[in-house]
């Protein structure tokens, strides 16, 4: 017979059934797997708006130089301005017969960018030598990565139709802006995307304007 005051235990003795456990371990795998689910995406989208304005500054280093004069020591001929060929930072000794090392403004500065699996998780930066308004591999000032982590890179590029690569070349003193060698088309974009998901982002570069917006 239970007197009164006594408390009841019989509850505390039983314990879980393996169905409440089950249903509990459930609850849990499903909370866990939105709360990682939510993380992975956020954090997806932050490499992605950081790799947006690493490659808008990377198009704004190029136009900063440009407008500024910046000068760079490189080798051109002596009858030709818009015959130069490569760096000198050694002076006159390093370029070819017929060449001399000058410091000077060359005829533009830019930045080069490809989707090609090589090279689309990084952006190049160079100074425009033989005024071609186009990369070449000798005009390289330095080589950037697009992205903070491994996981983002450029998925495609595009004016007024989509290409493999692009060069976006500014033109002092102004500056204009060339892509491709080309002032026929007025906006380019460059597409980031994460390779762990469906995320991507636009950096867009109006040549009329010189405004560079990161999406």
């Amino acid at each position: 017979m239970r007197r009164p005051g006594d408390r009841n235990t019989n509850f505390l003795a039983r314990g879980f059934t393996l169905v409440e456990m089950l249903v509990s371990l459930s609850i849990f795998a499903i909370v866990t797997g939105f709360v990682m689910a939510g993380f992975g995406a956020g954090r997806q989208s932050d490499e992605l708006r950081l790799s947006t304005q690493i490659v808008a500054s990377s198009v704004r280093r190029a136009q900063s130089f440009a407008l500024s004069g910046q000068t760079s020591q490189y080798c051109r001929s002596a009858t030709n301005p818009n015959d130069a060929n490569k760096f000198c930072p050694g002076g006159s000794s390093q370029c070819d017969t017929g060449y001399s090392c000058v410091v000077d403004v060359p005829p533009g500065y830019g930045v080069h960018f490809t989707t090609d699996a090589s090279g689309n998780n990084r952006s190049i930066f160079f100074a425009d030598l033989n005024n071609d308004k186009t990369f070449q591999a000798a005009e390289t000032i330095r080589t950037d990565s697009v992205t903070p982590g491994p996981l983002v890179v450029v998925s495609s590029l595009r004016t007024s139709s989509t290409m493999t690569s692009l060069d976006i070349v500014m033109q002092p003193p102004r500056p204009t802006i060339y892509f491709n060698g080309s002032t026929a088309d007025s906006v380019a974009t460059i597409r980031l995307m994460h390779k762990q998901g469906l995320q991507w982002k636009e950096v867009t570069i109006n040549r009329i304007s010189g405004q560079v917006n990161a999406d």
